[in-house]
């Protein structure tokens, strides 16, 4: 990242944090707030100012890609790179301390637990084809039946281990 990128960590209402990358260099026919023209008209370029950035952020939480209904922005400040954690695979369970960027647990055992139910959707697939072919069959249903139940049950199972984790570490 160059010196002419800022990372803004932008607070929304629903208690989630957003990651919004304000380039200062640009590249297109459009111009962003701020923005002027290089001798090169195909390039333009804006200070970093806290003007030109609420009106990045405001652009773009009012996109439609980006917004999301009834949520709006509630604050943003500037962070270095540094700040922002290498790993994403939490990154949905950020938050905005005003000091520092920490994992919301309860978000991030939630986020963990959708991903194990996505895991064992496809097994869960298979074992109902299984099921209907034993049942037609005559077959042993009922040993099916006892772990597709097991995969159903499995949210409920894992629910203390993940309730112990204290750090996103734990939970991976």
């Amino acid at each position: 990242m160059n010196a002419r990128t800022q990372i803004i960590a932008v607070t929304l209402s629903d208690g989630s944090t957003g990651l919004l990358q304000f380039l200062a260099d640009g590249f297109g026919p459009n111009l962003p707030a701020g923005a002027v023209r290089t001798n090169d008209s195909r390039f333009w370029f804006r200070d970093p100012t806290d003007e030109n950035i609420a009106a990045e952020v405001a652009r773009t939480y009012s996109n439609p890609s980006y917004a999301i209904d009834g949520v709006a922005v509630v604050s943003w400040r500037r962070i270095e790179p540094g700040d922002v954690p290498a790993d994403r695979t939490f990154r949905n369970a950020l938050v905005d301390t005003g000091a520092a960027l920490e994992h919301d647990m309860p978000k991030a055992r939630e986020i963990h637990l959708e991903k194990l139910r996505q895991e064992r959707a496809p097994r869960l697939a298979e074992l109902d084809i299984e099921w209907s072919r034993a049942v037609a069959s005559g077959g042993d249903a009922q040993a099916v039946e006892n772990e597709r139940q097991a995969l159903r049950d499995m949210p409920e199972s894992v629910r203390p281990a993940l309730d112990a984790a204290k750090t996103v570490d734990e939970l991976k």
